[in-house]
């Protein structure tokens, strides 16, 4: 079996965007689900092991938490979102954005 791969990235709106995938497939995505599930290591792991100064630094950085300022791929396997709080660690696997999509509530 190939593996699920994205074709092309569309932005629409400021907080959605829209994928093509190899399967020949369209779906959509807000920025909040992908920021929400980040999988970095830093995000999975919560406020654990956090000192107060960090977790406050973190929540005054929540207005700009779901702007994405770029998109980069990661070799043709995944790709890294730079966020607007300056986040950049999350590498998303196609895979995991594909069924992440197939979840999401589409709100037309």
């Amino acid at each position: 079996m190939n593996e699920i791969k994205a074709l092309k990235i569309n932005r629409l709106e400021d907080d959605k965007l829209s994928f093509k995938w190899s399967d020949g497939t369209e779906s959509f995505i807000t920025l909040k689900t992908l920021r929400d599930n980040c999988p970095c290591a830093q995000c999975t792991s919560g406020d654990k092991g956090k000192s107060r100064m960090e977790q406050w630094v973190q929540n005054s950085l929540m207005e700009h938490r779901y702007t994405l300022n770029e998109l980069k791929t990661v070799g043709n396997y995944a790709f890294r979102p730079i966020w607007g709080d300056g986040h950049d660690i999350g590498i998303y696997r196609w895979d995991t954005i594909y069924d992440l999509c197939k979840n999401e509530v589409r709100k037309d």
